[in-house]
């Protein structure tokens, strides 16, 4: 690039910021003032209850994972404390009852407790953990790799390429708690990784090394082709539900995109179990990086005039048909149709991706409520028939302010698109990446996003956004 040139566009741009009103970046803000208004409506009590027991284990696995983070992340104290309260009492209870839950339903629930651990002691607050954590994890944890191991190495073993060789949500759980166990070893110098630890997070490597396939346009699936005979993906190939649907598989389709929501956050326990740098944790950063690539550019469906919000496809791979015909808690002749899994956009784990596509993403949702009834129509789906917490029942999350919580945190805690290099400080490094790349409108082809405002071009916008952020933290 042309020094000159370059030079008259920073020259410019400082012209333009001394004349610049200081209210352009309001709309770049949230105020908490809504946050903890929301926070007091929703999960003050929701954390009040005891969530591990068999009806709602499964769902706090997932509607506290953004609201856990964004505790410790925002460090807000009030906010940890119900956390720290929901651990201790749950330590407190008779293991029996915890003991009986089933497998997936306690992963979800010991996930939460792994990424609490990890939380604690990352962010120097070991007087948050309580004493028996760590063994409790890990024990429960060890009684379900029994049930797993030799069933996984078959898995990777074998040379059949269907579900009975697949990997599923509850290996891929049990990865991600082991290695936060390995980071708690890591930060903490008081408890040690065993045997069993390290066994799961090298079979966890091996798993991702083997199955996991980088895609030509940039993109990452893992086990492609694997579940086309598995009888929620067997009528992928029809587009409407009608009553006594045939089986309609699609070779070579990969996961549902509802499940496959969690893979962000499972990747940022990966990467974090080993030191940076290392040939591991740049192994799981990588695979990140290209999800984020299949999910923004493959699966994330943009607002239009037929639709005002964000949408995805049923299926990571880009295909949109029928998930889930006949399912259990869907009943007879019922199903999702095209895009009837976006509503997990709204638990808000593909923030985890870090690509600092996800702040717009969120920040868009942020303010498409109170939602329409079209939108709560779309993203509720067909629904389940299981039984829930009153707060995040059916309709009930769209208009108790559980889902906008979760979707303004999701936002505040993203990387933000103006921390360009994702080191986690705004820059000059930052303004010189967007300025390098002035009037680009392609950027499949570079590493970083310069388009910070999502605009479809490189502009003197872009360089004005970043300029309103420098020397500020990018949380996380």
């Amino acid at each position: 690039m042309n020094p000159v040139k370059t030079e008259s566009k920073i020259l410019a741009l400082i012209i333009v910021l001394v004349l610049l009103p200081s209210s352009i970046s309001n709309a770049l803000g949230q105020s908490d003032e809504r946050d903890e208004e929301l926070w007091q409506a929703t999960f003050a009590i929701y954390l009040a209850d005891p969530l591990w027991i068999e009806r709602d284990a499964y769902d706090a696995g997932h509607y506290l994972m953004v609201p856990l983070h964004a505790a410790f992340w925002l460090k807000n104290e009030a906010w940890i404390e119900d956390f720290h309260n929901q651990v201790v009492r749950f330590l407190e209870e008779d293991e029996k009852d915890f003991d009986e839950l089933n497998t997936m339903t306690k992963l979800q629930y010991l996930y939460f407790l792994s990424r609490y651990l990890f939380l604690a002691e990352s962010g120097n607050n070991r007087n948050l953990v309580p004493q028996a954590l760590p063994d409790f994890i890990d024990s429960k944890l060890g009684m379900i790799w029994k049930l797993l191991r030799d069933q996984l190495i078959l898995k990777l073993e074998s040379s059949r390429k269907d579900a009975s060789s697949a990997i599923y949500d509850n290996e891929y759980f049990t990865f991600a708690i082991a290695s936060d166990l390995k980071s708690y070893s890591n930060l903490s110098g008081i408890w040690s990784e065993n045997s069993v630890i390290s066994e799961i997070t090298e079979l966890a490597y091996r798993v991702f090394s083997e199955r996991g396939v980088f895609q030509a346009d940039g993109g990452w699936l893992i086990d492609p082709g694997y579940l086309s005979n598995h009888n929620d993906y067997a009528y992928a190939g029809h587009n409407h539900i009608a009553p006594n649907l045939d089986k309609n598989p699609v070779e070579g389709i990969a996961w549902d995109s509802s499940h496959f929501h969690r893979f962000p956050l499972w990747l940022v326990s990966l990467a974090d179990a080993y030191p940076e740098g290392s040939e591991e944790h740049n192994f799981y950063l990588r695979i990140r990086q290209a999800l984020a690539y299949q999910f923004h550019n493959i699966v994330l469906i943009p607002p239009s005039e037929d639709f005002s919000s964000y949408r995805t496809t049923n299926y990571m791979d880009g295909t949109n048909g029928i998930y889930r015909y006949g399912y259990v808690t869907q009943g007879k002749d019922n199903g999702y149709e095209p895009c009837e899994l976006s509503g997990t956009i709204l638990i808000g784990w593909w923030t985890f991706l870090g690509s600092g596509m996800e702040w717009g993403l969120y920040n868009h949702i942020v303010g498409q409520f109170p939602f329409s009834q079209t939108l709560v129509d779309l993203y509720l789906g067909p629904d389940t028939t299981r039984d829930r917490h009153p707060l995040v029942k059916g309709n009930a999350k769209y208009s108790d302010g559980v889902l906008e919580l979760i979707s303004r945190l999701a936002a505040e805690i993203a990387v933000k698109p103006w921390d360009v290099d994702r080191n986690g400080t705004v820059d000059l490094a930052d303004i010189l990446i967007v300025v390098a790349n002035f009037g680009r409108s392609q950027f499949a082809e570079i590493a970083v996003n310069p388009d910070i405002n999502n605009d479809g071009a490189v502009n003197l916008l872009d360089i004005v956004i970043v300029c309103r952020y420098l020397n500020k933290e990018s949380v996380p």
